[in-house]
């Protein structure tokens, strides 16, 4: 899959997947036709279904034994949201974890594809736990 970025977004990604040194998101417009609202596919945590309301945005998702809710704040193509989490265990008990985390939003010039990509973190961290990506049902 190609993607459109700009050079600073190729550079968030690779210094964010490498681990790399905080660095400051490279904020946008958001993509002509875009908006967080909608239902999202995600490899990592299954069905997301966000809703935008002026720059507040809320989703819930579900993926076999966990579901979670996000809020956040919306600023062009960029997304700052804290998560909540229940785990099921085998004993049926659930744990509950939280945390923070970003997503930017894109445009696949290729195919049209809306997609986010992102990365999620522990408690009050924003990164550091894992990427966090979805494509956008048409």
């Amino acid at each position: 899959m190609r993607i459109g970025l700009n050079r600073a977004s190729w550079l968030l990604l690779i210094l964010t997947a490498c681990g790399g040194p905080a660095v400051n998101i490279p904020k946008g417009d958001m993509p002509e036709g875009g908006d967080w609202t909608g239902v999202w596919h995600s490899p990592q945590y299954g069905e997301m279904h966000m809703i935008q309301n002026g720059a507040s945005v809320a989703g819930e998702y579900k993926k076999d034994e966990r579901e979670g809710k996000i809020q956040g704040e919306a600023d062009g193509n960029y997304m700052s949201f804290e998560w909540t989490e229940k785990r099921m265990s085998i004993s049926n008990r659930a744990t509950v974890h939280r945390g923070q985390g970003y997503f930017l939003y894109m445009v696949d010039q290729s195919n049209g594809d809306h997609i986010i990509k992102g990365r999620w973190g522990m408690n009050d961290d924003d990164s550091g736990g894992g990427e966090w990506n979805a494509y956008k049902q048409k």
